[in-house]
Order: C-alpha cells, then sequence, then structure tokens
C-alpha cells in the first residue's frame, strides 16, 4: 500500500510545482516598431534586441555606452579626446573619430536619423525602449545602413496627468536627475515634457604627470513632444529636442605596457 500511495503523491507535487514554475517563466510580451509598425517581438523576422525602459531602470543603464553592455553583438566606443561614438554590430563598423563621420550604424530617435554619430550624444532620457536592429537595413527609416540600425522611441504622452522625478547619485559628486511631466491639454491635444541633466563636478581621472583632473560632466537635454488629433483618421505629432554637453573629454590611459625586446 505504501508503495503505491507515495509515487501518487510525488507525482501531484511535482506537476503543481511545474506548473506554478511554467507561470513565473511566462515572457512578457514585447511590442516593437522595428518594420514601422506595431508587432510582437516574436513575429518580427528580423534579428533584433529590445530593451524596455522598465528593464533599463532595473539593469542601471543611463547611456548607450551602458546599453551596449546587456546587447550582444553590439559594441559602442568612445574616443578620445573628441568623444565621438563608434557604434559596431556583429562587428561591423567604421572607424572614424572625427566628428564629421558617417557611421555604418543608423541611429535613430523616434524614426528620425540622426546622421553624424556625435548627434546621438544624450538622447537616452525619457525613453520607452531601445530596438537594436542587427544586420544591413534598407531605407524604411529614411537611410540604408550595411552594420544595423538603432531605434531609440520615446515615452509618448497620455490623457491622464502624471508626473515624475528621478535622481541617481554616485562617486566623484555625480549625480543625474530626470523630471517629466505628460497629460492631457484639451479633449483632442496631449503634451509630454522632459527634461535631464547629468553633472559631476569632481573628475574621475587622475594625471599622473599634472595632477589635473578629467571627466567632469555638464549634460542638459530637454524634449517637448505635442501629439494632436486632428480627425478620426488624422494625428498630428510635434517633436523637439535638444541637449547641450559642456563636459571634459577623458583621455586615453595607459593599460599596461609590453617589452618587445
Amino acid at each position: 500500500m505504501n508503495t503505491t500511495i507515495k509515487p501518487m503523491a510525488v507525482a501531484v507535487a511535482l506537476a503543481i510545482s511545474t506548473s506554478g514554475m511554467a507561470n513565473e517563466l511566462a515572457l512578457e510580451e514585447v511590442v516593437v516598431t522595428a518594420q514601422k509598425r506595431e508587432q510582437n517581438l516574436n513575429d518580427v523576422g528580423i534579428s533584433i534586441s529590445a530593451i524596455t525602459g522598465s528593464q533599463m531602470k532595473e539593469l542601471g543603464i543611463s547611456d548607450a555606452t551602458e546599453m551596449a553592455e546587456f546587447t550582444p553583438g553590439l559594441v559602442l566606443t568612445e574616443t578620445q579626446p573628441s568623444g565621438v561614438p563608434i557604434y559596431t554590430i556583429r562587428g561591423v563598423g567604421f572607424d572614424d573619430y572625427s566628428v564629421g563621420s558617417s557611421s555604418t550604424v543608423g541611429v535613430y530617435v523616434d524614426e528620425v536619423a540622426l546622421p553624424y554619430p556625435t548627434m546621438t550624444r544624450g538622447v537616452m532620457f525619457g525613453v520607452a525602449r531601445v530596438e537594436v536592429l542587427k544586420g544591413p537595413q534598407g531605407t524604411l527609416y529614411g537611410r540604408n545602413s550595411t552594420g544595423g540600425a538603432i531605434n531609440f522611441v520615446s515615452n509618448m504622452p497620455g490623457d491622464e496627468f502624471e508626473a515624475g522625478v528621478s535622481l541617481d547619485v554616485g562617486d566623484d559628486e555625480y549625480y543625474k536627475a530626470d523630471v517629466f511631466v505628460s497629460g492631457g491639454l484639451t479633449d483632442t491635444l496631449r503634451g509630454r515634457l522632459a527634461v535631464t541633466t547629468t553633472q559631476q563636478d569632481e573628475g574621475w581621472q587622475d594625471s599622473v604627470s599634472t595632477g589635473d583632473k578629467l571627466g567632469e560632466k555638464d549634460e542638459l537635454a530637454g524634449r517637448v513632444i505635442l501629439q494632436w488629433d486632428a480627425s478620426d483618421s488624422v494625428d498630428v505629432t510635434f517633436n523637439a529636442h535638444g541637449n547641450t554637453d559642456k563636459s571634459d573629454g577623458p583621455a586615453a590611459e595607459v593599460l599596461g605596457l609590453t617589452n618587445t625586446a
């Protein structure tokens, strides 16, 4: 009798445990606009990685450099002393650090192309998600790119009023503050205002020859989005954003010396 009952009890317990585990491992639906229309990530026939705004907060992602650490195949390097970012996807990139260089990886903010990589500094605030499309892309967003494309999708205004403030504090007198206000202005007009600033009064990089400190940050950026329902079939979106960056560019570092003699 004992040998018959015990296996049944174990089987029932195992079934309950497996069912609970399946519920916990249920994947959250991720909606992307990689093909200029809303689709489930699993229904898009493109190699794509997507990170939502909430995931960025959980992972502590505050700029594009940190985003690359969590995206397979994406490498971002900030060159010295200009600070121009170089994007590489699956090893395809253009190693040119001049301000007027054009990247082989297309970068877009709300479907608008940023032709020069230096223009991508300071775009990661008020972001709903970031989509990284891997491999050659056509002219769907206005220009083709041999390496891939990175789409920044901003948070859009809603009908209900909402506001928020977030503050990050770190070493070397570092802090980053984000503020936003969003809501309906009229029955057919919605607006959203987002402002961010990053300050670091004391540099993190020490010069062994001069004793100077480098790496101070002084960044300010803002975005205004207005959405107007002109009719039942026509929607008009006004999107204006800008940023100023007076930060120090980090100097090149000597990581090690090799004796070739």
